[in-house]
């Protein structure tokens, strides 16, 4: 009971993506049930410490989503407002927002990550999540691997990923002045 508000509030509070993978592996737990697809064909899903098969019946087609798959589906499904159905909505009180309180260390690391990629990218950052601001993206060789950095002004850190994998992270305490 409550999951998908859980998963929901997880969303809201959780910026790290492989931490939200590992909580909805938790969240679900081992087990299955019966499923009815969007066509109208029916399934079985199964979940456990690897991930979601979908088992879809007659033909016993089986796809199988790791973690990391699943976590970026539901993120879609969030961002795209198709996640809670709007029974769901009526009865969901969203967690207490994160905040920040704008001082001078902020501004001025703001400052510094808007003249940053103004002057590399020739774009402005966006603000709107203090927890993940984007400031590098590229690919790793011809692999088309992609490098992400993001800087999180809430956390007090720099994170670097290889695909969807945390290769760096570095924090302080305060932000400098």
């Amino acid at each position: 009971m409550g999951g998908k508000q859980r998963i929901m509030a997880l969303y809201q509070t959780q910026p790290d993506r492989s931490l939200r993978a590992k909580a909805l592996a938790k969240e679900y737990g081992i087990g299955g049930h019966s499923h009815n697809f969007l066509d109208g064909s029916s399934g079985f899903v199964n979940h456990d410490w690897k991930g979601l098969e979908f088992d879809h019946y007659p033909e016993h087609q089986k796809i199988t989503l790791k973690w990391a798959q699943v976590e970026q589906y539901i993120d879609l499904m969030i961002q795209s407002d198709r996640y809670l159905t709007d029974k769901e909505k009526e009865h969901y009180t969203p967690p207490a927002p994160v905040s920040v309180k704008p001082d001078g260390a902020l501004t001025r690391a703001q400052n510094l990550i808007l003249e940053f990629c103004q002057e590399e990218y020739d774009s402005e950052p966006d603000f709107s999540d203090l927890s993940k601001i984007g400031v590098a993206y590229t690919n790793a060789t011809d692999e088309e691997i992609p490098i992400q950095v993001n800087v999180d002004l809430v956390g007090y850190r720099v994170e670097r990923y290889l695909g969807e994998v945390l290769i760096d992270e570095r924090r302080t305490k305060v932000w400098k002045n």
